[in-house]
């Protein structure tokens, strides 16, 4: 601005009430602020359109220039010269225009600097206030500088917040920490219902509820403290949940076996183990794995199958048997990668075969990710494809997926299924894979 301090003198008063009393000049006033506010000066254009006569005139009479055309083009410095050719010559284009609206102007670098030191203050506030309570632990240090300097884990949904209430944000911010807190000291040891927490956290047993931010920015530092991607659905939020130590829903979440002991800290688990005297299949549920400690099998095989027809076909082929199978039913469920982790715990060889889409090879890809040592792809070659391959198309959009795929093996897999865009099911290859079983019977 041309002075140092926002004050008007009578010339700048009477300038102002010139201007206001002709409200054709306040498009062009309007425009004159958004220049400023861009470059902090007097420099470029002001561009005008659909300009009526009344702004025609008006602008001939200060700048003594006629404008014919309904788009007007005007050099900013030029209004200032025409200013100086007035009797208002001691006026300064960045007063008249401060003063014109009332409030002095500002620069978009400025507003850009004051927006982010105000959110620099809103988490030193935060910080500071948990380090008050003793809250600040080494975890949720970590978590906060994430959301700082990485602008993740959160931090667009916390701005979103702090934009409308930052004392709402503040106290997410809190509560959040306190319950990362409070469940690494726990240690997953003993799981505890998400109402209870949110209760005795903050009062409020629906406060971390996933229709809420609370509830959603807890899941973003969870995701972040145990390494896990941000859940995209109600599948996801459960893996994270419990892995946490978080007792959510544990009924929808459920896994198939057949031939699979489980075990709790003391003995081994007798109502599966009524299921397997009798040669039966069973559904375990995270309910039913609050408190296993491991599995065992008969053997060291494991054979997984997707498909949910293909697994009864197969249970019934090797009933009698002492043979290890299990059903994801389709897009891999907690319980399901739960019972994974035991096996794989146990030393045991998963051998996982599912369906020939994008969606079958990311769950394949994705647990011989998650145990390299232990699982491999099984029927899950470019001839098995051949075999089992459809004519039902696949969209452009699905196959984007299998850009993700990171085995080897899978990923010349995921070349096929570019190429020829089409399907593949596991039911075909049924008979191949109860031949792969029967060599182990």
């Amino acid at each position: 601005m041309g002075k140092s301090e926002f004050w008007m003198t009578y010339d700048l008063q009477e300038c102002i009430k010139y201007f206001k009393g002709n409200d054709a000049y306040h498009r062009l006033f309007q425009a004159m602020r958004r220049q400023w506010e861009k470059y902090g000066r007097i420099a470029g254009w002001i561009i005008l359109e659909h300009v009526s006569d009344r702004e025609k005139r008006a602008f001939q009479a200060i700048l003594g220039i006629y404008f014919s055309d309904d788009k007007v083009k005007i050099k900013m410095s030029d209004f200032q010269k025409a200013l100086n050719e007035t009797k208002y010559t001691t006026i300064e284009l960045p007063d008249l225009i401060a003063g014109y609206f009332g409030e002095p102007l500002r620069t978009n670098k400025v507003e850009r600097e004051q927006l982010q030191k105000a959110k620099q203050d809103f988490f030193s506030t935060a910080i500071e206030s948990l380090k008050l309570e003793g809250a600040y632990s080494a975890i949720v240090s970590a978590w906060l500088d994430c959301l700082l300097t990485e602008k993740s884990a959160g931090y667009t949904l916390l701005m979103a917040e702090y934009e409308k209430n930052t004392i709402t944000a503040k106290w997410m911010i809190i509560y959040a920490a306190k319950t990362v807190n409070y469940l690494t000291a726990c240690g997953g040891g003993s799981r505890i219902r998400l109402a209870v927490i949110a209760a005795f956290i903050t009062g409020n047993p629906h406060y971390f509820d996933r229709s809420h931010s609370a509830g959603r920015l807890l899941l973003y530092a969870l995701s972040y403290i145990y390494g896990m991607v941000y859940p995209k659905d109600a599948e996801g939020v459960l893996e994270v949940y419990y892995t946490a130590g978080i007792r959510s829903d544990d009924i929808s979440s459920f896994t198939t076996a057949y031939g699979i002991s489980l075990h709790t800290a003391k003995k081994i688990h007798p109502a599966y183990e009524g299921f397997i005297r009798e040669s039966e299949a069973y559904m375990i549920n995270l309910a039913g794995l609050e408190h296993i400690t491991h599995a065992t099998i008969f053997g060291e095989r494991v054979f997984i199958v997707e498909n949910q027809m293909v697994f009864s076909a197969l249970c019934e082929s090797i009933k009698g048997k002492k043979i290890a199978l299990m059903c994801t039913s389709g897009q891999m469920k907690t319980a399901s990668l739960i019972l994974i982790d035991l096996l794989c715990a146990a030393g045991c060889n998963l051998y996982y075969s599912g369906d020939f889409d994008p969606e079958g090879i990311l769950i394949a890809d994705r647990i011989v990710k998650r145990h390299p040592q232990h699982v491999i792809p099984w029927h899950f070659t470019s001839s098995d494809y051949a075999d089992c391959r459809c004519q039902e198309m696949i969209s452009a959009e699905r196959l984007k997926k299998l850009k993700n795929v990171e085995h080897e093996g899978l990923r010349k897999l995921s070349a096929e299924l570019l190429f020829h865009k089409k399907a593949g099911y596991q039911e075909i290859l049924l008979e191949k894979l109860r031949a792969d079983i029967d060599l182990y019977t």
